[in-house]
């Protein structure tokens, strides 16, 4: 009976043994696997670090980019401000010659007719001397 109750526990504990390997075999399974999603997870920590990277580089091409844009707007922007100046003194000018254009004209409207007057004086005191010196 001794025996039949040790070759019981032996089987039990053989059984257990076999159990443990078993376990302990699928537990090394599942190591690996999760050592093997731990590569992948570093795998894709490391792309993603490196898209970080090329997107910070992009983000920081951008912005110098946009600076640029805005120092090219501010000096359109300085420009246009200075032609329009410019434009308006040049139609201001314009406007004074136009002025100074009609006032010289009206002064030779005038002195053709002061001239058209003298001519005429000049035609009638010839007309008077001629009629007074005929007499």
């Amino acid at each position: 009976k001794e025996n039949q109750d040790i070759k019981k526990l032996l089987r039990e504990n053989e059984k257990n043994v076999t159990d443990s390997i078993n376990n302990l075999n699928k537990a090394t399974v599942s190591v690996n696997e999760l050592k093997d999603s731990l590569k992948n997870l570093l795998i894709e920590e490391n792309s993603i670090l490196k898209e970080r990277k090329n997107i910070s580089g992009k983000l920081h091409f951008f912005d110098k980019n946009h600076n640029t844009l805005s120092e090219y707007s501010k000096n359109i922007s300085q420009s246009i401000k200075t032609i329009n100046q410019i434009v308006a003194k040049g139609n201001s000018r314009i406007s004074n010659l136009s002025r100074d254009i009609n006032n010289l004209k009206n002064i030779i409207l005038i002195n053709k007719e002061k001239l058209i007057n003298i001519k005429e004086k000049v035609e009638n005191i010839s007309k008077y001397k001629d009629e007074h010196l005929l007499d």
